[in-house]
């Protein structure tokens, strides 16, 4: 053997044995890939799951914020309903507070009649008594039947209202009663 041709046959392992590494290492590369291949496509496949149920979702917080919108919609108009009638049955109070007259009328001992029995009462008579009936009754014609006396003035004492205690209410009571509570302390009334 000449030494040109061991050299060349040298040569020739050398490049072998390089084309064996790269090989192996090629292989092992695509092995990764490969790997990594099936992973990302298992990625996709779990976020696309994922955005399944994110749309689901979406659509039940959708459905969910409706009913709230509706349920409190209908709270809101009760408490406009309810402050209506506050505002009037306050105002229809403090009418009454200055028509009422400051001392308890005194029952008037009721005087009796007599009629003889032979005659019967005419129909103005028995129309007349029972107007006043009906006025004792209501308490409105006592303080014409009594002799009249000069009104006593007696200081009237105002009540502080108490605060009630509430029972305990639940989460859903709290976030939707609070905004009626607001109301009827006056706080929400300009908004409302």
């Amino acid at each position: 053997m000449s030494p040109v041709s061991l050299s060349l046959d040298l040569l020739l392992v050398v490049l072998l044995i390089a084309a064996l590494g790269f090989g192996w290492r090629l292989d092992r590369r695509l092995k990764g890939l490969r790997a990594s291949h099936v992973d990302f496509a298992q990625a996709v496949a779990d976020l696309d799951r994922a955005a399944q149920r994110a749309e689901v979702g979406l659509a039940q917080l959708r459905e969910a914020t409706n009913e709230a919108v509706d349920l409190l919609a209908g709270r809101i108009e009760k408490a406009r309903e309810l402050t209506t009638k506050l505002d009037r049955l306050t105002s229809e109070a403090a009418a009454a507070a200055q028509r009422a007259p400051l001392e308890v009328p005194r029952p008037v001992p009721a005087t009796p009649r007599t009629r003889p029995a032979a005659t019967a009462p005419s129909s103005t008579e028995t129309l007349f008594a029972a107007e006043s009936l009906a006025r004792r009754l209501s308490g409105e014609g006592v303080l014409e039947l009594r002799s009249p006396a000069p009104p006593i003035a007696r200081p009237v004492t105002q009540i502080s209202p108490q605060p009630m205690r509430r029972p305990r209410l639940s989460i859903d009571d709290e976030l939707f009663e609070a905004p009626v509570r607001a109301a009827q302390d006056g706080s929400l009334r300009g908004r409302l």
